[in-house]
């Protein structure tokens, strides 16, 4: 029994270094990141939004302008999904990242969510909606979107009069 000691010792402190690379990423909150820009007018819709936190090299996030249905607590159908990488280097806190929806924000109002997770059971981090002031009781059609239950409205989530393009100015320290 003794004389397997050293080897049962070695796998057991190799054991954590092999699992490394395949260790989950880490988890988002809401708030770790905030919308601070669209432009919905013009062939490449964008938006940018500021870290808020860091974030890891690797570290993934899906955007969507799909809104948000109740009571179904479901994504609307036919919007766009891109899941978005963090460069190796990750993001610190402050850092500001724009992508590109290609046609997909609408000139008449729409939303922008980030979550992490499956979109059957998203955990989200951030949301915008500029069809107006207050968000929708449900996603009726592509312009509005209710607001995730997850998200707490002008503090991890923001709606804003229409307007086809919106920049944050203010300031990205304190």
């Amino acid at each position: 029994m003794l004389q397997h000691l050293p080897s049962r010792l070695l796998a057991l402190l190799l054991f954590p270094i092999l699992l490394a690379p395949f260790q989950a990423q880490a988890d988002l909150y809401p708030g770790d990141i905030a919308f601070i820009g669209m432009n919905t007018e013009g062939e490449q819709d964008r938006f940018a939004f500021a870290a808020l936190v860091d974030i890891p090299g690797g570290e993934q996030i899906t955007f969507t302008d799909a809104g948000r249905m109740y009571p179904e607590r479901q994504f609307r159908a036919g919007e766009g999904f891109i899941i978005w990488t963090a460069p190796s280097s990750g993001l610190d806190a402050g850092d500001v990242f724009e992508l590109s929806l290609p046609d997909q924000l609408s000139t008449n109002g729409d939303q922008l969510f980030a979550f992490q997770g499956p979109d059957s059971d998203p955990r989200f981090i951030a949301g915008l909606n500029n069809r107006g002031l207050g968000w929708q009781i449900t996603a009726s059609d592509e312009f509005s979107s209710a607001l995730p239950l997850q998200l707490e409205n002008c503090l991890t989530a923001i709606s804003l009069q229409r307007q086809d393009n919106i920049e944050y100015e203010g300031s990205l320290s304190g």
